[in-house]
């Protein structure tokens, strides 16, 4: 009944409280909302699939004939053959001999059903693709909102690899194949040509044979036929679509390497996948964008955009894409930066060494440049290389005032402090100084008053000297 029914009606075999089996629990969450108990039903028979094989279990409910109780079903495991449904009295009681309706919540089921019968298709599809390294199944998980498979493989899988694995999954969706499932003689069913089973793994007889798109009474009439290796034929007693196109859309997620010889794609499907491609076209939409973006507006766009799109859970193969023209584009921005600030150093010391040299009979200079960073520091270099002059340099960096100061050890003598010189131009343009008698530095908030900053520095100097 696991495989068809939605619900079935079966009977309380056993309570079990976690110590002891008691006949009945009445403790529910509507009469004891705080201390309830968590408890474990075994029943005669049941279309709950239990956790086994990599797939999650279903949840649902029991509900009494009469209505008069429902137990909530959170987990369901086998302990020696025996299935538990294990949860909690939501209202009502349950006891030995009470006739139930035992119903899984299909909501939960049919994503599961989904991914399962994904990991079939992707096994085949590995196989395909990675021909030299003939991919074995190592584990697998199946949920709600993804499946996660872990094969042997030597090498690195490159991206067009992904792509093309990705492809034969879509293709084998599209193509709305039929998925068959019956109970096969364990002989007979390892007689069959390319059949696929965990290795180690030990298998019930008869055993659940799971094939998508050829009918098992068709490969069994000839088990040895080559052809068979082109469908993915497995051992399998978990739930799945009866044909392919109930999964809509198949997406690598992520692919990686969880141990020497050992790498793990995982993968959604359904909706989960539909929103992975819409989130796609949304960041290929946001790269588009970016070629119309300059300057610092173009710098605060890519250091977002970076941060968004690593953790994104799109198809690998077109994160790969996106993630290439993205390098581009950034490629493409720092080295127009790295061109400009060398410009702009280029500049600020052509205009320091001209200013200087106009008036070589000056000993201090108050000068704003066309930029801050690298092109003040070199600018400040020439001053000090010159021993016996004093220059205070002032850009707008941004949404900042940057400025520096430098004084030769003559005009120090002479009571012009580097240290006291940015304090007091620090004072207008706020934010914080520091440095010594010789050299100091110092950012500010205040860029409308970069004026009034420069004819204080002025001043300053005049009064000191």
């Amino acid at each position: 009944p696991k495989y068809s029914k939605r619900s079935v009606e079966a009977t309380v075999l056993a309570v079990f409280d976690g110590k002891e089996f008691p006949q009945s629990e009445t403790r529910s969450i509507s009469t004891n909302p705080d201390d309830a108990p968590v408890i474990g039903v075994l029943l005669d028979r049941t279309n709950f699939y239990a956790e086994q094989g990599g797939q999650e279990c279903d949840t649902g409910s029991l509900v009494s004939s009469d209505m008069s109780s429902e137990f909530t079903v959170e987990s369901v495991k086998v302990y020696n053959g025996y299935v538990l449904h294990t949860g909690f009295l939501k209202y009502g009681s349950i006891k030995v001999g009470d006739v139930v309706e035992a119903q899984y919540d299909v909501q939960r089921r049919l994503p599961i059903r989904n991914n399962h019968s994904a990991t079939h298709v992707l096994n085949l599809a590995l196989r395909k693709v990675l021909t030299s390294e003939q991919p074995d199944q190592k584990g697998s998980l199946v949920a709600p909102d993804r499946l996660r498979f872990d094969f042997t493989c030597k090498n690195p899988i490159k991206p067009e690899e992904i792509r093309d694995i990705e492809a034969m999954c879509n293709k084998a969706i599209l193509d709305n194949l039929s998925v068959y499932a019956k109970e096969v003689p364990l002989s007979e069913a390892r007689e069959i040509y390319g059949l696929r089973a965990v290795f180690g793994e030990v298998y019930p007889d008869p055993v659940r044979v799971v094939s998508v798109g050829a009918d098992i009474d068709a490969i069994l009439k000839n088990p040895k036929n080559p052809e068979w290796e082109n469908y993915s034929i497995e051992f399998c007693g978990g739930t799945h679509v009866s044909r392919t196109s109930d999964m809509s859309v198949f997406v690598i997620i992520e692919e990686s390497s969880i141990a020497k010889g050992i790498r793990r794609i995982i993968a959604v499907t359904g909706e989960e996948a539909r929103q992975a491609q819409l989130l796609q076209k949304s960041l290929a939409n946001e790269i588009k964008s970016l070629h119309s973006l300059k300057g610092a507006e173009l710098d605060t766009e890519i250091k977002r955009f970076a941060k968004v799109l690593d953790p994104a859970a799109i198809s690998v193969y077109e994160k790969h894409l996106l993630r290439t023209e993205f390098d581009d584009i950034r490629k493409k921005f720092d080295d127009a930066e790295k061109a400009a600030k060398a410009l702009a150093s280029k500049q600020a010391v052509d205009q320091v060494k001209q200013v200087v040299e106009q008036n070589p009979d000056q000993e201090v200079f108050v000068i704003q440049l066309p930029a801050a960073g690298k092109a003040m520091a070199q600018a400040a270099m020439h001053v000090r290389n010159l021993k016996n002059k004093a220059a205070y340099f002032i850009a707008v960096d941004g949404p900042r005032v940057a400025h520096q100061c430098i004084v030769g050890k003559p005009l120090i003598e002479r009571g012009l402090k580097a240290s006291e010189w940015a304090k007091c131009v620090s004072e207008i343009v706020g934010g914080k100084n520091g440095g010594k008698d010789e050299s100091a530095t110092g950012s500010g908030t205040e860029v409308a008053k970069i004026d009034e900053a420069i004819m204080a520095a002025e001043e300053y100097a005049r009064k000191q000297l």
